[in-house]
């Protein structure tokens, strides 16, 4: 909820009203999550239109599905030429020419806590072997001066406070000039797109999620589209730089084990998180509406 924005503005009463409605007269409910079956729709509010658990078979979990015709790992995007060679020149402002053939640990996402960002570069300031075997990309929004300068980079005030952080890290360890890339790009799809695919088939990207908070992971299904990344990645407990610098520094110094996580990464998210998945499990949830109601699903 954005920031000042009176409540009554989101006429939360009426939405509600309506989703109730909804959700009495619905066949099927569809979520993206079991936790938000269990926790969303488990709040009070909603116990007059449904039970979650006394109603379990009127709930549909329909995963979060990527768009392989922009994160698609064969696809040459009309601009990723020309996005890959501004993020090389970023390569090369920011890293010595003697580290530049190091494979990179990318950490992308808004500036808010939750994302978890400064566990990453902590990882990188505390662990000299993970230091010492890759550098770390951070694709956030801000600019190339989002952690030299951030007062001056328009951020909100959480913005500000985690980009503090993340410089205050960065300094102390006397990590800039050495193994930090900023690329200051927008961080729009194509972008993320294109450095993702470049870093896939040049097999250098490792991308993590320190997130505390991820309900749909939907960066993380792009980043493994890609084969950047359980038997399709490496589990890691919220919060533990060290973990985080283990976990990074087994896959970056290893190219077996990165190859394996590679072909199970991409795998797994063709075969489960896709558009085209989502609309069979949509299909499908349809064609068992119609033959259990005999096509009356009003």
């Amino acid at each position: 909820m954005k920031e000042g924005k009176a409540l009554d503005d989101y006429n939360f009463p009426k939405r509600f009203e309506a989703e109730m409605r909804c959700m009495r007269d619905a066949f099927r409910i569809v979520v993206s999550t079991d936790m938000e079956r269990c926790e969303q729709y488990a709040h009070p509010v909603y116990n007059p239109a449904i039970d979650v658990e006394g109603e379990r078979s009127r709930f549909v979990c329909v995963p979060p599905g990527i768009n392989l015709d922009v994160f698609g790992f064969d696809v040459v995007g009309p601009t990723d030429e020309c996005i890959v060679q501004r993020f090389m020149a970023s390569v090369e402002r920011d890293i010595p020419a003697h580290r530049r053939h190091l494979p990179v640990v990318i950490a992308a996402g808004r500036l808010d806590f939750k994302k978890n960002h400064i566990s990453i570069v902590q990882a990188f300031a505390k662990h000299r072997s993970l230091r010492t075997n890759a550098n770390l990309v951070l694709l956030v929004s801000g600019g190339i001066d989002a952690f030299r300068r951030p007062e001056e980079c328009g951020f909100s005030e959480e913005e500000l406070q985690v980009a503090m952080e993340v410089k205050r890290v960065i300094e102390e360890a006397m990590m800039e000039g050495d193994c930090v890339v900023v690329p200051g790009l927008q961080n729009t799809q194509s972008e993320l797109a294109a450095i993702f695919r470049h870093l896939g088939r040049t097999k250098q990207g490792v991308f993590c999620d320190a997130a505390h908070y991820e309900p749909f992971g939907l960066m993380v299904l792009s980043a493994g589209s890609y084969r950047c990344w359980d038997s399709s990645g490496l589990h890691q407990e919220r919060g533990a730089e060290r973990i985080v610098a283990a976990r990074l520094r087994a896959l970056v110094a290893s190219g077996e084990k990165w190859e394996e996580y590679q072909r199970k990464g991409q795998s797994h998210v063709l075969a489960h998180f896709t558009w085209e998945k989502a609309a069979t499990r949509y299909f499908e949830m349809i064609i068992d509406a119609i033959e259990q109601t005999g096509g009356d699903c009003t």
